[in-house]
């Protein structure tokens, strides 16, 4: 008590009363700010921007409901939806994908979307390719079941959705912290250290046997780094990769080079280019 009877003392007599009053204002309003959760003010921008797109917004718990084009969207306020939201509906990420499969003349019948997340990219290719068959894999619980409420929203019957993540063998992995924090956005996994897994990963061809899903025309990879995992361990779903007629690859390049992947694709067979963050790959 006696040090802080001091410190005011001294800071006290560092300013005039109105700076100081100032001061104290100032420093008042820092702490009650910092206690304020992030995402209140990151969903306001957003929605700041749906207003001026004439985007209607209705409040539903945690989250909040909008109808966008034929689609009714559920996003959880505090979490990264509203990213994943922007990327894949509003700006249209995978726009450039869908031009080139028009341009190369490539017939999708089938769709792997591997990191469905909460379900948009999935109804955004079901609106390009409404006669494709889709199946959406998520590993992450909380987006899972928001992945679920997304297609049960819109009812696409062409789409189905597994819990489960991909990797190079059948195993319980645990949720990698140190590679991103972002809510829902970037949930990337890994090896166990010492306590039992808790996230259900396995091999693609498992994955599509267990969901008698047959050949992939099309797969989408956004699994945060364990797509070199994957390429690295190509053995366990080359029959898969053989059978594809167009990748995209989300690469995340805290765990490797975009070349590594690049050179195995062009070794099996593909053509590919870079457009933003993603790395596109077909068959001539």
């Amino acid at each position: 008590m006696l040090d802080r009877l001091k410190r005011f003392y001294y800071l006290w007599n560092q300013y005039t009363l109105g700076e100081y009053i100032l001061l104290m204002a100032s420093l008042t309003l820092d702490s009650i700010i910092r206690r304020i959760p992030e995402y209140l003010m990151f969903t306001k921008n957003s929605f700041d921007k749906y207003y001026e797109g004439g985007l209607v917004v209705a409040k539903k718990g945690r989250a909040n409901v909008m109808q966008y084009q034929k689609l009714k969207i559920e996003l959880r306020r505090d979490s990264s939806d509203f990213l994943v939201f922007d990327q894949v509906l509003l700006e249209e990420g995978l726009s450039s994908v869908i031009k080139v499969i028009k341009e190369k003349n490539i017939q999708i019948k089938t769709i792997v979307d591997c990191g469905a997340n909460i379900g948009l990219t999935a109804l955004y290719l079901n609106s390009h390719f409404p006669d494709a068959k889709i199946l959406a894999l998520e590993p992450e619980p909380e987006n899972y079941k928001q992945l679920l409420k997304n297609l049960s929203c819109n009812n696409p019957h062409t789409i189905s959705a597994v819990q489960v993540g991909v990797w190079s063998k059948k195993a319980l992995l645990e949720h990698d912290v140190n590679f991103c924090f972002a809510k829902g956005w970037a949930f990337s996994l890994r090896e166990p250290d010492s306590s039992n897994g808790t996230i259900a990963v396995d091999t693609i061809p498992n994955i599509l046997a267990a969901a008698h899903f047959g050949k992939v025309d099309y797969l989408k990879m956004d699994i945060e780094g364990a797509e070199f995992e994957m390429f690295r361990n190509l053995d366990s779903w080359k029959q898969v990769l053989d059978n594809i007629k167009i990748i995209t690859i989300e690469i995340h390049e805290k765990k490797g080079s975009v070349y590594e992947i690049a050179n195995i694709l062009r070794a099996n067979g593909f053509e590919f280019d870079k457009f933003g963050e993603l790395l596109t790959a077909w068959r001539p």
